[in-house]
């Protein structure tokens, strides 16, 4: 550290300057002191520290507020002076100012500026900055007369009210009576204000507003008058009918109320008391249900409606809408539905019906059923609504006719026997009185040729059967009497069956078993040339002829001739079937793979009843009694090499005694076999030779991979792999030997294998550091992947706190310190079978301590600058010089400062650097 010492001065001209360094408060002591520091060297010169003055405190104030403007000095000799201007206007001077800022507080507008500052020396300071500016703002005026209307109604909306613009105002503040309030215009001189139906009366006020505060206000008296009063419960009817009249409603006096206004029902009219609280209604025919309500009316408006009362218009039931059923009936018939649509606002119906009808069910509801006695008459029906207002209108007539059943029918006349095929049989009877037409019964297989609802009939029979034939009138009321039935026989056509189809061996005859009836002769014929025996037999023998084998089947019929009454003659056929012997080919040789089923698609045989494959082998067949069944070999039938396969075909029915073989030979070749061999290891870029691979009954080898390696000699069991770097990264890859079959084999033989690849070890001893002196140094940067053990070792003198570890510390010895550097080396030693080292460097510096040596001490005058120049540093990145006094200090990162003391510091005599 170094050591300022200050020579005061003494000023002749400035006396004050001596004994504020001394103390001395008189001249007179001055003097003495003076006297006894005569040896000290005297220097007279002028103002030395110069005196700078500004104003800081520009501010805006409500009027009758004040502000702080502060005054700041600095240099020269306190106490100072101060004269300052307002607006051009010079002040009283301010003296005695010891310490800076000086406070001057003030409430009056305008620019505020130093003309001049001196000190106790009568030094003139200078005047900086700029001129301070104070800006009063004033309050908002009174506000004037309120304008508007001074008597609202309850409800009322939008009424306005305004004062003149109040100056100085920024905002306007509005107080209203209770119940009213601004619609719009809030804060401003013109409001619109609606009264709610609660509003009372009351005072309107309003004064202004700003920053500063309130002005004062003005009022304006507003009479709120009130609306009617809600009107009551309505009593009086609340049932009535259409054309119901003198009903009254009341409703207890609503207050306020000067009159009254009624609502009522479509089609209700007041009769007497309008516009008073108790009313006299009538009903049209046409009044429809609705409520009646009423409300209080004075000069402010209407009251509010009283609750509704409902009233219920009960209509006279609707005109009918025309009557439906049946127009035409019969005497005697029953359960005749009529009905009308349901007519409007009935809750009943009556009916008005001919003579000799009555309802039997429905009666007074919209849908009835009647009977008509044997003695009812034509005539009309209709029918009106009820309801408890009365009966409506008679629905429009609907006219009934009611009419007489047909008599009983007379004997048939016709034919009583017929065969089952004649046609044009003529029936007929006498005509019925009433009858509109007639109704037949035959018995089935008769169809009607001509009409079939007159009094004579004409039929065919087609396959008839036996029966009676009968005959009625009929007419629109129903059915007269049956006739007495006639007796109807019928005798059949004749029937033939020539027996089911047949087959025979070529060489054999048949007997046939045909059946027939009703019949007076039977007959058999061929398609072909053979002969029979006992042709005009149902069980005649048939021989064929060589032709007929020929052909393979021949078509036997079977005629029958009709008996009496009937005519004609019917066949029947079946076909005889000649079967040939069997024939087989058991198709030609063939290869197959392996165990694998072998399809026998080659084989033929026709004329077979069955089919039966044998082995020479001890495989099996998928089905055996099938023409084209698969093989299936076994271990034993492929260790051979080959089967025999033979196929017997058995004869149809009639020839089963007769059969027919054929052979083919089935050769069998072995299934490919493929090892890849066990799994291994290589290291990172290192190749790798299969050499455990092995394989059998193959056309062909092919070796690939799930990596992205290359293989060499790929095709044989001894490749050689190299990984790539996708590879290594992800730590191992398959190897897939496919092999592929020798003919007529299909699928390939795979098998993998897999190659685990280990990733070499990686170094990197981080980057050159620097350390000073022997502090230890840990090397925080190093890093490693894929090794076994590491190991630090160094170029220089010093050690290792724990060698073996990433992350070890590293003392510097003296060697090293003299060197100035070292080599700090990293060695790997990898994962198997990785086992070559691997090793990175890095350079350690290492730097002597800093020293400082500050220099010798020096001395100076007050306030004279004192530059260093005998320090010296070595070992050092940057310099600092700092003071224990309050002086200035210029270059300050240099071995020469430059060190200005300030007046403390003179007062102390000494600094330290």
């Amino acid at each position: 550290m170094k050591r300022v010492l200050y020579k005061p001065e003494l000023k002749y001209k400035n006396m004050k300057t001596f004994y504020r360094i001394f103390g001395g408060k008189r001249v007179r002591r001055a003097l003495v002191l003076f006297a006894l520091v005569s040896s000290i060297q005297a220097i007279s010169q002028p103002c030395s520290v110069p005196t700078e003055a500004f104003l800081t405190g520009n501010a805006t104030i409500c009027q009758g507020s004040t502000t702080d403007i502060l005054i700041n000095i600095s240099g020269g000799v306190a106490p100072w002076r101060v004269i300052y201007s307002i607006n051009g206007a010079l002040q009283p001077e301010i003296t005695g100012i010891i310490s800076s800022p000086y406070i001057v507080t003030t409430g009056t507008a305008g620019d505020y500026k130093i003309e001049q500052v001196l000190d106790a020396d009568d030094c003139t300071g200078a005047v900086t900055g700029s001129p301070v500016t104070i800006q009063v703002n004033p309050f908002p005026t009174s506000a004037g007369a309120i304008t508007g209307n001074a008597a609202v109604c309850q409800s009322t909306n939008g009424v306005s009210y305004s004062v003149p613009a109040i100056s100085n105002a920024t905002g306007y503040i509005w107080a209203l009576p209770s119940g009213a309030t601004i619609a719009s215009g809030n804060n401003t001189n013109s409001i619109s204000v609606n009264f709610s139906s609660a509003a009372s009366s009351g005072n309107i006020s309003v004064y202004g507003t700003n920053s500063c505060g309130n002005g004062a206000s003005s009022g304006l008296f507003v009479t709120v008058s009130p609306l009617p009063g809600a009107a009551g419960v309505i009593s009086g009817s609340t049932s009535v009918c259409q054309g119901q009249s003198g009903l009254n409603y009341s409703v207890s006096p609503v207050s306020g109320a000067t009159s009254y206004e009624w609502a009522l029902p479509a089609g209700a009219t007041i009769t007497s008391g309008s516009n008073s609280n108790s009313i006299t209604v009538s009903y049209s025919t046409s009044a429809s249900s609705g409520p009646v309500t009423v409300r209080g009316i004075n000069s402010c408006g209407n009251g509010s409606w009283s609750p509704d009362l409902q009233v219920t218009v009960n209509q006279l039931p609707g005109n009918p809408g025309p009557v439906t059923g049946s127009s035409a009936v019969c005497q005697g018939q029953t359960g005749v539905t009529y009905s009308v649509p349901a007519i409007a606002f009935a809750n009943g119906y009556e009916w008005s019906l001919p003579t000799g009808a009555s309802i039997i069910s429905g009666a007074n509801t919209n849908q009835i059923t009647v009977n008509f006695s044997p003695a009812a008459v034509s005539g009309d029906i209709l029918v009106r609504g009820l309801n408890g207002c009365g009966a409506g209108q008679w629905s429009a007539a609907f006219a009934v006719t009611v009419s007489n059943l047909p008599l009983a029918a007379g004997n048939v006349t016709g034919p009583a026997l017929v065969c089952s095929n004649q046609t044009n049989l003529v029936y007929s009877i006498a005509p019925v009185a009433y009858a509109a037409g007639y109704e037949w019964q035959y018995p089935a297989g008769f169809t009607v040729s001509g009409p079939s609802n007159g009094s004579t009939l004409t039929l065919n029979a087609s396959g008839a059967t036996a029966g009676i034939v009968r005959a009625r009138a009929v007419n629109s009321c129903g059915s007269g009497t049956w006739s007495p039935d006639l007796s109807l026989a019928v005798h059949p056509l004749p029937t033939a069956n020539a027996g089911p189809d047949a087959q025979i061996c070529a060489t054999a005859s048949h007997t046939l078993s045909g059946n027939a009836t009703d019949y007076s002769s039977v007959s058999w014929s061929s398609s072909g040339s053979g002969s029979f025996v006992n042709q005009n037999s149902l069980s005649a023998t048939y021989i064929p002829s060589p032709a007929d084998v020929a052909a393979g089947s021949v078509v036997l019929t079977l005629t029958v001739t009709s008996a009496s009454p009937c005519i004609g003659s019917t066949t029947d056929q079946m076909i005889l079937t000649l079967l040939s012997l069997p024939v087989v080919n058991a198709g030609p040789d063939f290869s197959s793979c392996g165990t694998s089923g072998a399809t026998l698609g080659g084989s033929m045989a026709s004329n077979y009843g069955s089919l039966l494959w044998t082995t020479s082998g001890s495989g099996t067949f998928s089905n055996p009694a099938a023409l084209h069944p698969v093989y299936n070999p076994d271990a034993n039938d492929v260790a051979t090499g080959s089967v025999t396969l033979t196929l017997t075909a058995y004869g149809n029915a009639g020839c089963a005694g007769e059969s027919a073989s054929d052979q083919m030979t089935l050769f069998l070749n072995p299934l490919p076999v493929a090892n890849a061999g066990n799994a291994a290891s290589t290291c990172e870029g290192e190749s790798y030779t299969v050499t455990d691979a092995t394989a059998s009954n193959f056309g062909t080898l092919t070796w690939s991979s799930n990596g992205t390696g290359t293989f060499t000699n790929n095709g044989t069991l001894n490749p050689t792999y190299t990984p790539s770097l996708a590879d290594a990264i992800s730590g191992s890859v398959n190897l897939t030997l496919t092999a592929t079959p020798l003919a007529p084999c299909l699928g390939n033989a795979t098998s993998v294998k897999t190659l685990s690849i280990t990733r070499l070890a990686l170094a990197n001893a981080g980057p050159d550091g620097n350390s000073c002196g022997n502090t230890p140094f840990t090397l925080s940067s190093a890093s490693a992947t894929n090794y076994s053990s590491l190991l630090w070792t160094s170029s220089g003198s010093g050690s290792f706190v724990n060698p073996g570890i990433l992350n070890a510390t590293y003392i510097p010895g003296a060697g090293d310190l003299v060197s100035g550097s070292v080599t700090l080396t990293l060695t790997l030693t990898g994962n198997s079978p990785c086992a070559t080292p691997v090793s990175d460097d890095m350079v350690l510096s290492i730097g002597g301590e800093p020293t400082a040596y500050a220099g010798l001490d020096g001395q100076t005058c007050e306030t004279t600058p004192f530059t260093v120049t005998t320090a010296t540093a070595t070992n050092y990145s940057a310099i600092n010089w700092t003071t224990s006094g309050t002086g200035i200090l210029s270059d300050a990162g240099s071995l020469t400062p430059t060190y200005t003391p300030s007046n403390a510091d003179a007062l102390a005599g000494i600094v330290t650097l």
